[in-house]
């Protein structure tokens, strides 16, 4: 499943095992449901990860399965919000959270 941002700029991916012939997922606690998501990079249609949100484990019920989807989703769109109005101090770039939640400068500048 994939949803564009209304600017286009950002997309949200959902990651599931679902199996195309029988429409059937991995037993339960075999497989994770993953959120990420991704900046398109200038004017080209490639698009790089900037943000993943914790797996979402296929434990418990369907529906409770499917509001921790939706709430990681949600989150991945606030955190889209938030990156639009966020760039590097010093050279202007896009930037990304880090696994340690610390925004880095996607050229990484401060190496240069």
């Amino acid at each position: 499943m994939v949803r564009l941002s209304v600017c286009g700029n950002y997309k949200i991916v959902v990651f599931t095992t679902v199996n195309v012939t029988d429409r059937m997922t991995r037993s339960i606690g075999k497989d994770a449901i993953r959120v990420l998501l991704l900046k398109k990079k200038g004017e080209t249609e490639v698009f790089s990860p900037v943000s993943k949100n914790k797996r979402v484990f296929r434990v418990g019920n369907i529906e409770a399965i499917k509001e921790r989807v939706v709430a990681s989703v949600r989150e991945s769109a606030m955190l889209a919000k938030e990156f639009k109005d966020k760039s590097c101090k010093s050279c202007g770039g896009s930037v990304f959270l880090s696994k340690k939640g610390n925004w880095v400068c996607e050229k990484f500048c401060w190496t240069n």
